[in-house]
């Protein structure tokens, strides 16, 4: 799926009538508007929806609604959650910041207030976005390294020289230095220096391929390990604000 720069908002129970008012105004910022239900959703329908920011009208919505949206979205989070209302009780405001809502807006909304609260949201998920397909492409190319690459490609984010290596592994240094050569190519990289910046990319850091103390000699990581990491690095980039 390519990566896409659309600035969506998804109105969520808002009132007949101030719909239309609002949709023209985010449509005036280059926002478009889709209208979004809570009723329906099955399991992956929020995964299968483009990063944008949820509208939720607090005069006219269900508060519990919400709170059921909230949590079905949870699994992701590039679906943040604006509350709007016509005023900001402590109540209101309390409870849309337990729900997860990213802030709290007080209407009538003008042009200028729409982008003052929402564009930074929009550039911070145009980040993140990028921040996960860059991950996933990383991923794709980490998945084309054979299950020895993947260990020695562990062993060496550990810190661990060739000649260790291929003691734990009951192999020759030459074999490590021609499965380093091989991963290095599957990975388009051409120093390790490069190899270490893309696998901290994809959410891996050295201390997660197990860095040992000074004086101890690291862990051989396996394979599996390192395709552990990366298949869930995503989450928390785009979880991260």
């Amino acid at each position: 799926m390519p990566f896409k720069t659309d600035r969506i908002a998804y109105l969520f129970d808002v009132a007949t009538g101030s719909d239309a008012v609002l949709a023209s105004a985010l449509n005036a910022l280059g926002i478009m508007v889709r209208a979004f239900g809570w009723q329906d959703p099955r399991p992956g329908t929020f995964a299968d929806c483009q990063p944008g920011c949820v509208l939720f009208d607090a005069d006219s919505g269900d508060w519990e609604a919400l709170r059921i949206f909230s949590k079905r979205r949870a699994d992701f989070p590039a679906l943040p959650i604006v509350v709007m209302a016509s005023g900001a009780d402590t109540t209101s405001v309390i409870t849309a910041m337990r729900i997860g809502a990213c802030d709290f807006l007080v209407k009538p909304l003008d042009r200028e207030a729409l982008a003052a609260a929402l564009d930074p949201i929009f550039n911070r998920l145009a980040r993140q976005t990028a921040a996960y397909w860059r991950q996933r492409a990383i991923k794709a190319r980490l998945d084309l390294l054979s299950d020895r690459e993947q260990e020695i490609l562990g062993g060496l984010l550990a810190g661990q020289a060739n000649k260790t290596l291929a003691y734990a592994m009951g192999i020759s240094v030459r074999t490590v230095e021609m499965h380093r050569a091989n991963l290095m190519t599957k990975l388009g990289v051409h120093s390790f220096a490069e190899a270490i910046r893309l696998t901290v990319d994809a959410g891996i850091a050295p201390s997660d391929a197990g860095v040992a103390p000074a004086g101890h000699e690291a862990p051989i990581h396996s394979g599996a390990a390192i395709r552990q990491t990366c298949r869930f690095a995503h989450a928390s980039s785009i979880a991260a604000g």
